[in-house]
């Protein structure tokens, strides 16, 4: 069995605790109890970068530089741009993070 259902919103979970958390929390405990009537071999559950941030990005250039903390900007977002660039306009790419 595989368990992904949850509210997301990193922001409004800020503000909107109880929703989030009844609808996080008590939709997996409600989950787990069904189990109890009819077990599984194996759940896994899975979180997203809500909880671990964004990766880690490898420049393309050459240049072997590893990059943290890359956000996009509100302009990005609104332009549908989800890749990461650098400075001069080379493209990063994600590798594994720990």
């Amino acid at each position: 069995m595989l368990h992904l259902a949850a509210a997301v919103g990193v922001g409004q979970s800020m503000y909107e605790p109880d929703y989030y958390t009844g609808t996080n929390n008590l939709g997996t405990a409600v989950l787990l109890k069904l189990l109890l009537q009819n077990p599984v071999k194996r759940l896994v559950v899975a979180s997203s970068m809500s909880i671990y941030g964004e990766g880690l990005y490898r420049s393309t250039d050459g240049i072997d530089l590893i990059i943290d903390g890359c956000e996009r900007t509100a302009e990005q977002l609104k332009a549908g741009i989800w890749e990461h660039y650098d400075g001069d306009g080379n493209r990063l790419a994600p590798i594994p993070t720990s």
